[in-house]
């Protein structure tokens, strides 16, 4: 499992095949910003001891 940090860092690494407004833009780009913010929550969920309800 990868923290917010690591899930952020290796986005900027995959390939820019998104179309936003014509324009080919990472997966990175400012528009993700609450989606990458709320995945990125939700994987530091899952290293924290004091919230792994479903994680054995």
């Amino acid at each position: 499992m990868r923290t917010k940090k690591q899930y952020r860092e290796n986005l900027s690494t995959l390939k820019r095949n998104i179309y936003y407004k014509g324009e080919k833009i990472g997966r990175d780009h400012e528009v993700f910003d609450q989606t990458i913010g709320v995945l990125g929550h939700t994987f530091d969920a899952a290293m924290d001891p004091k919230k792994r309800i479903c994680v054995r």
